[in-house]
Parts: C-alpha cells; sequence; structure tokens
C-alpha cells in the first residue's frame, strides 16, 4: 500500500517546476556606486514614491516560465529606511523562501538608490487553524514535538530515540516518527520483530505503525528496504507529509518527530501543517554548532513554536577513574543560549561508548541501562522537563507584552494579568549582553557607554517565541534580545514614573 502512495506521488510531482529558480535576474550583479547626490535625493524624496519604484522592478521578476513572482504571494510588506538607501522585504514563509530572496537581493542592485537590501521571514499569522490540516491518522495526538538540529552528526537521532522512551517510561502513550528521507536513522536505532508496513486493520486507507517495546514509530527508511531517497526538496516534503498524515497513531499522548537536519522545505512544511506544541534543539559545544542552533532557535520562531530545551551532546568526558569532567570540545554556548534567548531548560550529555554500541545494535540505552547511572537519569529529567513545559503552554501561557511609549519616553512590560513594569531604554540599552556588547570568552562588557545616546530607543520590538523580545535601537544596534525573565529581574532597574 504505502509503494502505491509513494508512486502516485512521485508521478504527480514528476513535472514540478520551481518558482523563483535562476532566471536571467538570477546572476549576481555588481554593486553600483552611490553618490552623494543620489542619498541626499532619496532621504528627501517620499517613501511611499520609493516604496511605489521597488514594486515596479519587483514585478519585472518572473520564473524561469515567465510567470510574474507576484502571483505566487510571496511579498507580505516592504518598508523604506530608516537609513537612506535601506529596503526592508519580508516574504511569506514558503517552501520557495530562499530562491525568491535571493532573486529579490540581486534584482535590487540594479536601483541605483538602493544601497542595502533586508529580506526575511514575515511573522506567521495567528489565525486558527484546522488541528494538523485535518490529517486524518494525526486525530489522535494530543501534543507533538520537534527535535531538530540545523547542523547533522550532532546526535539528533540519538536524543529523539531515547526521549520517546523516556516519556514512555513515564507512563504516557508515545510514538516516534522519522521525517528524514535522505538519511533515516529509525531502522537502525531500533530493532523491531516486524519492520514491514502494511494497510491498518481498523482502517485500511492508513498505515499500521511499526511497534518496539510499546512505542509505535514510523520512518521512511522502512519502506524503501535500504533504497536512498533521490527526489527534490517538494517532493520530499510532500511525502513525509502524507507518511506522518496516513499512519494511523490512535489515540497519543506524544508524538516525537526527528526532524532532518537544516532548516529547508521539510521542515517548513510539517512546521505549516501540523500543530507542534514545542522543539527540542540538539547541538555540540562547538561554536558552528551554535550559530546553527541560533538559526533552528529562528525558525521554529517564525512558525511561531517555541523551543523548550536544549540540548548538548558530546558535552564532556568522565573519567573512569577520577571522575573528572573533561570539556574536549571547550566548554560549548549552553550559558549563552541561556543569556540571549532566556531559554531556561538546557541538558549535558557525555561522551560514552554505550551510546553508539547500544545505538548501532537497535537498543534505546535508556531501555537497557540502569535508571541509577546519570546519563538515564539526565534523561528522564528532559522527558519530564518537555512535559511540564507542553502542560503549561497547553493551559493558556501568556508571555509578557513589550512596547514603547514615546510619550512617556519607557519602555512598557506588561505581565501576569495586570502588572506593569516601566523601563528606561537608556538602561536596557546599555545592558545588552549580544556578542557586539559582551566579551564572549571572559563576559566583560565591550560596549563604549559613552557612545550610547542617552536618548536612545527603540525603533523596532519583536517578540522571540515565549521566552524573549529582540529590539533594533535607534543608535544602529539590531542585535539585542531581551528575555523576558531578565528584564523583570532585578538586573534591570525600573524605571520611576
Amino acid at each position: 500500500m504505502f509503494k502505491k502512495l509513494v508512486a502516485k506521488t512521485l508521478q504527480r510531482h514528476t513535472q514540478v517546476i520551481i518558482p523563483f529558480r535562476n532566471n536571467h535576474f538570477g546572476s549576481r550583479m555588481p554593486q553600483p556606486m552611490i553618490s552623494s547626490h543620489r542619498l541626499r535625493f532619496f532621504s528627501a524624496q517620499n517613501q511611499n514614491q520609493g516604496k511605489d519604484e521597488i514594486m515596479r522592478v519587483l514585478r519585472e521578476l518572473k520564473d524561469e516560465q515567465g510567470k510574474p513572482i507576484e502571483e505566487f504571494k510571496v511579498f507580505h510588506s516592504l518598508e523604506i529606511g530608516p537609513e537612506p538607501g535601506v529596503v526592508n522585504i519580508k516574504l511569506n514563509l514558503t517552501q520557495d523562501y530562499r530562491k525568491a530572496k535571493q532573486l529579490i537581493q540581486d534584482k535590487l542592485k540594479s536601483v541605483d538608490w538602493v544601497t542595502k537590501v533586508n529580506v526575511q521571514m514575515a511573522p506567521q499569522a495567528q489565525t486558527a487553524k484546522p488541528t494538523h490540516q485535518g490529517k486524518k491518522g494525526l486525530q489522535g495526538v494530543k501534543n507533538i514535538i520537534a527535535v531538530s538540529s540545523c547542523k547533522g552528526g550532532v546526535g539528533k537521532s540519538t536524543v529523539a530515540v531515547n526521549l520517546a522512551f523516556s516519556m514512555y517510561k513515564l507512563g504516557l502513550r508515545v510514538g516516534i516518527f522519522d521525517a528524514d528521507l535522505y538519511g533515516p536513522s529509525l531502522p537502525t536505532m531500533i530493532s523491531p520483530d516486524i519492520a514491514q508496513l502494511y494497510a491498518d486493520e481498523t482502517d485500511p486507507s492508513l498505515i499500521a505503525p511499526i511497534e518496539f517495546n510499546g512505542v509505535k514509530a514510523m520512518s521512511y527508511g522502512f519502506a524503501s528496504q535500504g533504497k536512498s531517497a533521490i527526489m527534490r526538496g517538494p517532493i520530499a516534503s510532500n511525502l513525509v507529509s502524507q507518511l506522518i498524515g496516513n499512519t494511523n497513531w490512535g489515540d497519543m499522548d506524544y508524538l516525537v518527530i526527528d526532524f532532518p537536519p537544516g532548516t529547508g522545505d521539510i521542515q517548513i512544511t510539517l512546521g505549516q501543517e501540523i500543530t507542534i506544541k514545542g522543539a527540542v534543539i540538539v547541538t555540540t559545544p562547538q561554536k558552528l554548532s551554535y550559530v546553527d542552533v541560533v538559526k533552528g532557535i529562528e525558525m521554529f520562531d517564525s512558525l511561531k513554536v517555541p523551543t523548550i530545551s536544549v540540548v548538548e551532546n558530546m558535552s564532556y568526558y568522565k573519567c573512569t577513574n577520577c571522575e573528572t569532567k573533561h570539556k574536549i570540545y571547550g566548554l560549548g554556548y549552553t550559558n549563552q543560549l541561556k543569556t540571549n534567548f532566556g531559554i531556561k531548560n538546557s541538558f549535558e550529555i557525555p561522551i560514552m561508548e554505550e551510546i553508539s554500541q547500544m545505538s548501532d545494535q537497535g537498543t534505546p540505552f535508556v531501555l537497557t541501562l540502569p535508571d541509577s547511572l546519570e546519563l538515564v537519569q539526565t534523561y528522564n529529567q528532559i522527558a519530564r522537563q518537555v512535559v511540564n513545559e507542553v502542560d503549561t503552554l497547553n493551559k493558556g501561557y501568556q508571555a509578557p507584552n513589550v512596547v514603547y511609549d514615546p510619550t512617556k519616553g519607557s519602555i512598557i512590560v506588561n505581565h501576569s494579568g495586570d502588572k506593569v513594569k516601566h523601563v528606561d531604554p537608556y538602561e536596557l540599552r546599555i545592558k545588552c549582553k549580544c556578542a557586539g556588547c559582551i566579551d564572549e570568552i571572559d563576559g566583560r562588557q565591550i560596549l563604549k557607554i559613552d557612545k550610547v545616546p542617552k536618548d536612545v530607543y527603540p525603533t523596532n520590538i519583536v517578540q522571540k517565541g515565549n521566552y524573549a523580545v529582540a529590539m533594533v535601537w535607534s543608535d544602529g544596534h539590531k542585535s539585542s534580545i531581551y528575555p523576558f525573565e531578565r528584564i523583570l529581574s532585578s538586573d534591570i532597574a525600573e524605571k520611576k514614573i
């Protein structure tokens, strides 16, 4: 049955033409020289005229079949400024977002007064949508958790599998879905007696999931029989969407999705079509992994999915003789994540031979290693923390609302129902802890406070999930992120009104 489903999907998409593929506007153009006369002219002209000119230029963009890209409804909003020559464009989050972004940036270089083009993802609309977009197999699933990483090889699948079985040990009904078509891990990490897919007995229109030690599981690897998945992004995302939606998960408390690495078509499609309650981000101590963690958090923010935990794999090695923890790959960045993003829940997983051994043998180590072992206890903590965070979200948690009132010259934080805290913008600006203001190594302040204007104020405030707000300041600083917990703490003084 599943083979027929795959065949139909491939047949339907064999003639797919991806919009915004490289066309005659796709090659990079040299940055034009901008004269001071041009800058003065632009800074004085009406912004509406600038918007009209930009829109006229963008209407010339077409896909490789000659269809105007405005027909794809990718545009969300357009703003000019505040600096002369700066164009700010927001695009709807679609499968072609990155292709459209590159085409737009290249095309607008032909406008002589444009000095910089910022293209960003528009926030997802807060309109209510049917649970899991009407996917029949998911109707009995109460909560879905994403386990994700933007970099491959960090142990994400190991975390996903052992998290699922740790939640099962709490007495919950749990399933795990392997969303990676190109490198499915689940068939290796569990060893069910029956690994073939069949039509479900109670509903033949659905696929019966594989079961292993009480947890239901599904992966493309069970259907492909070891064959590689060679297909383009839109086809792959459609296939993953059908596979998760056509599996009869039944009544289930938690479904854990093992996301593929990155922030591509599959991740966006799942984030838009199903209701994901929270994300667990997996990383390693290296800075390169930390940079990708930030990308993952921002992707889930755009999909309105809160990041509820960060797991740092390969965090340390504990000597068997002296019990000393050795940070082989460095101190890591979990503290920086807590400071910059307000993500309170982070966990360190050690380097242990048993982890890889049991994963290769098809046995989750949380089922075989003793519960007294620190590794197993850590996974039990992760499972309990995920459940507690989701319970809080299900009860209707409301993040604080942060706005700037220019009449009072105050940043106003509304929290805990009817409580209000006023903050001096200057106080908050000089307390920024981003990498441009605080040294990442020793934590000392590198921001030159005397260079910050006393009348500085936020020009833009954007909520980051349920944990923080990002601010753009009038002095040009753009990388400030303030966790709600820190804004409400005594670290940020309250302004007397």
